[in-house]
């Protein structure tokens, strides 16, 4: 035995002497040896977000959904519902730009409640632009609807 290996441990082989593995897994696959990555056993990972998403998507994943904006959020104080809060807002806006969930005026209820006050701002560790968030929303949620009555 060689000092420093294991005896149940096959001897890694160099990225040249991968002959079969091209011909076989990969090619089945529709990718050509030429096309694939330096390893093909290895399953590159997914995005977070689809390469389409917009900036909507892109600061909604940033919120981790720890809950310590709850507390600090006034609307969820008054009625203590997921969708009062920072967090479920996150979630609605996420769906909607998703089309995961289509808007509804339950929805747009929810989001015209938050103040804009930016207390969750102050709190979250994950650091989410709730500002730009909801003004994305808000944007979308003006485009969507018809215009209000005037005074």
């Amino acid at each position: 035995m060689i000092a420093g290996r294991l005896p149940h441990r096959k001897p890694r082989r160099s990225a040249g002497a991968r002959s079969g593995a091209c011909a076989g897994e990969i090619r089945r696959a529709g990718v050509s040896c030429a096309d694939s990555s330096p390893d093909p056993r290895r399953v590159p990972s997914s995005p977070s977000a689809p390469p389409s998403a917009g900036p909507l998507q892109a600061l909604a994943d940033r919120c981790v959904q720890c809950g310590l904006c709850l507390p600090a959020c006034p609307t969820y104080g008054l009625e203590p519902l997921e969708t009062e809060s920072p967090r479920g807002r996150i979630a609605l806006l996420k769906a909607w730009d998703s089309g995961a969930q289509t808007p509804t005026e339950a929805g747009d209820a929810h989001l015209d409640h938050c103040l804009g006050c930016r207390r969750c701002e102050a709190v979250c560790p994950a650091g989410v632009e709730y500002d730009a968030l909801l003004t994305l929303g808000r944007a979308q949620q003006r485009r969507r609807r018809a215009p209000g009555v005037r005074q």
